[in-house]
């Protein structure tokens, strides 16, 4: 997995009108960077946080984390970036800065953890698929050097590859560093992401799986793997690794639905 150097990040803000953040709504914090974020601040360089993916987390997480960084002193946008939603706030707060700075052209960079939804929001403010996008870490799409893309008249933006995940957040660290099947230990993260669904849910994962099962992770990913069809040829015994890798896979891509507050996280 690439993910743009420190140096290089450096230079690109401090060549950068504005710099735009993106996070994902479901654990906003947890995929947050803070060295890119202290890095901005430094330069004091123009500056806000896109919360991607609130169509797939209740309205009141949302609003708590907007609230958590507004009392930061942080200027954040909700958006979404598959549903269409927030393209407005974006581009006229590209806008006033244009008008703040009084430039005829300004250029700045979106950054992030992977799979924060970097590309989708350029292709939503292009209003066309500019960009290619995955939701997997490491598949075709996932941006693997900076490109620019003009977004309104005299508004460009680079799109970057993402920057390291914040060390705070364990699962979201790993999961978003390396693709699925290159993980070392799926179960221990898929069984982490279990409990936190059924702590939301407790019928979430039968619904979404068509399974009924005691409430003990492994007894879930076992009935998973049987249900796949993923069983050792000759011990007859369940493949957990790849029940594994598809709870991680259905998170990223939205599928698995689980969040954490702000205030959960700080």
């Amino acid at each position: 997995m690439k993910f743009l150097r420190k140096e290089k990040m450096l230079e690109m803000i401090r060549e950068s009108d504005f710099v735009l953040e993106t996070v994902d709504a479901r654990n906003s914090l947890g995929t947050r960077s803070i060295k890119l974020e202290k890095l901005v601040f430094q330069l004091n360089k123009q500056f806000a946080i896109l919360l991607n993916k609130i169509d797939i987390v209740p309205a009141e997480v949302v609003a708590e984390c907007i609230k958590y960084f507004k009392d930061k002193g942080i200027i954040v946008i909700p958006i979404s970036a598959e549903k269409n939603i927030g393209r407005g706030e974006v581009v006229n707060f590209l806008l006033e800065i244009k008008e703040k700075l009084g430039k005829e052209k300004i250029v700045g960079m979106i950054a992030g953890v992977p799979k924060t939804g970097k590309s989708s929001v350029i292709n939503m403010l292009k209003k066309k698929d500019s960009a290619n996008i995955s939701p997997l870490p490491g598949k075709p799409g996932y941006t693997k050097s900076t490109s620019i893309y003009k977004i309104s008249s005299g508004i460009y933006i680079y799109d970057t590859p993402g920057v390291f995940p914040d060390a705070r957040d364990y699962i979201e660290k790993t999961i978003r560093s390396s693709p699925p099947e290159k993980l070392k230990d799926p179960v221990s993260i898929a069984v982490e992401l279990i409990q936190k669904a059924s702590n939301i849910s407790k019928n979430a994962l039968s619904k979404i799986y068509k399974i009924e099962w005691s409430g003990d992770p492994y007894s879930f990913l076992e009935a998973l793997a049987k249900k796949r069809g993923w069983i050792e040829r000759k011990s007859k015994e369940p493949i957990i690794d790849e029940a594994a890798r598809t709870i991680i896979i259905d998170y990223l891509k939205g599928k698995l639905k689980i969040y954490k507050k702000c205030m959960q996280n700080s």
